[in-house]
């Protein structure tokens, strides 16, 4: 009796065992998944890490071709000046012009006034 028993607690032990190697293995598994995806997105940092600085390289040169980053800035202020300067000169004509169309308008109606008399 005390024996069976015994084989009881062995083969309820076993079973219980089977169970936490099952939950161990499953575990282990999903470590490695996480493992390998954090390798690959580490290689993917890299890479984009890798291009960045190109880019930054390229965009120094090219920065240096055109005269450094001050002769971009000094062109959109001239550029931004020329068109206000523009803006105000056509606000101006435009204003001439329709003080123009008055007068011509005053003018032919003292005409027609003119000629009815």
């Amino acid at each position: 009796m005390l024996q069976r028993l015994k084989k009881k607690r062995e083969n309820r032990n076993k079973a219980v065992s089977a169970h936490h190697q099952k939950q161990i293995d499953r575990i282990q598994r999903q470590c490695l998944e996480v493992k390998h995806e954090t390798d690959r997105t580490i290689l993917k940092l890299k890479n984009v890490e890798k291009e960045t600085t190109r880019l930054e390289i390229l965009v120094s040169r090219y920065h240096k071709a055109i005269g450094g980053t001050t002769a971009l800035d000094e062109n959109r202020k001239d550029v931004k000046i020329q068109r206000s300067i523009l803006e105000n000169r056509l606000e101006f004509v435009e204003q001439n012009r329709t003080l123009k169309i008055k007068e011509l308008r005053e003018l032919k109606s003292k005409i027609d006034r003119a000629r009815r008399t």
